[in-house]
């Protein structure tokens, strides 16, 4: 699990922080229910913005939210279905806010490789063939 942001990377902490955060108590296995990749939080003045890369034996999925000084995150859990190919294109985008000095390559390429990492345990190989085939045809065009 990549985690940035958060003050502590121990997995149960940010599975509690998570459910706390977007008021899910009634409902906890709408976060328990994933494997979290990765979780990428930042606080910039008086407004947060957090990133999480899901894994389940279904697929990969993103949950963005943000907020200002006067709300939370509530009722904006909604993981998005996603896949390794859109997590390599140029329209897949998790900006660091800082965490790298403004190189967000990194950020995104430790994400990617969560995601690599979880098709292979989950015996994705038909994913992972998309993504080298995406990836060649990708190189091609440079």
């Amino acid at each position: 699990m990549y985690v940035v942001g958060f003050d502590s990377e121990d997995e149960r902490n940010i599975i509690d922080w998570t459910i706390d955060a977007f008021e899910l108590r009634e409902n906890s296995e709408a976060v328990t229910k994933y494997e979290i990749l990765a979780a990428i939080g930042w606080l910039y003045d008086y407004s947060e913005s957090i990133f999480f890369l899901l894994g389940d034996e279904k697929g990969l999925y993103e949950v963005h939210g943000s907020h200002c000084s006067c709300h939370g995150f509530e009722d904006q859990w909604d993981p998005e279905s996603t896949s390794l190919t859109y997590l390599f294109s140029e329209k897949f985008h998790c900006p660091s806010y800082g965490f790298t000095h403004g190189d967000d390559t990194l950020v995104l390429d430790l994400i990617r490789k969560e995601a690599v990492e979880w098709a292979k345990k989950m015996g994705w190989d038909d994913e992972l063939v998309n993504l080298d085939e995406f990836l060649v045809q990708k190189a091609t065009k440079c």
